[in-house]
């Protein structure tokens, strides 16, 4: 399913408002159309279940996180507030094939305390069903709203076939 599909289908099941739905995917489109990804901060005002999301449209994947109030609370988004962002960089919004190493579990220590500054720690479960015996690098794009990304590589020697853990 394409980004857009996925994010009609979710901001008609979460936003009350058409006006809401209709600017959200204006936006989504104009972001698409630049071939830029694109984020959102919906504040718990404008939604059914009356909680804050962070939505992501980013390489042709679309992500939709549930804040806790304690973010919410960080972002401003506890009101009836929607804040969208383009993405600066181009993107290919292409369906793929399945990826051949899949993130299962992401884990931030401290997430809460993030300053923007200081390094990101954390552990991360990845799943693969062959053996990796050449080179394999973990690549994670930050776009914070702020417009400053930082793209983070992390290598991985031979990563085993299966569920596993591992610590960045």
């Amino acid at each position: 399913m394409i980004p857009r599909d996925l994010a009609q289908t979710w901001v008609h099941a979460n936003c009350r408002s058409a006006d809401v739905r209709r600017d959200f995917l204006k936006h989504l489109e104009d972001a698409l159309r630049l071939g830029v990804g694109c984020s959102f901060i919906v504040g718990c005002g404008l939604t059914k279940s009356m909680m804050s999301y962070m939505v992501y449209c980013y390489c042709g994947e679309f992500f939709a996180f549930q804040l806790t109030l304690a973010q919410a609370e960080q972002l401003n988004a506890n009101g009836r507030t929607m804040v969208g962002n383009p993405g600066l960089r181009p993107q290919n919004h292409d369906p793929r094939p399945e990826p051949l190493v899949q993130l299962r579990k992401v884990e931030v220590d401290h997430a809460e305390r993030m300053d923007g500054v200081s390094s990101i720690d954390g552990s991360i479960s990845l799943f693969s069903d062959q053996f990796w015996d050449l080179p394999v690098a973990i690549q994670s794009v930050c776009e914070p709203p702020s417009g400053n990304s930082v793209i983070l590589y992390h290598h991985l020697d031979q990563l085993p076939r299966g569920l596993f853990p591992h610590r960045v």
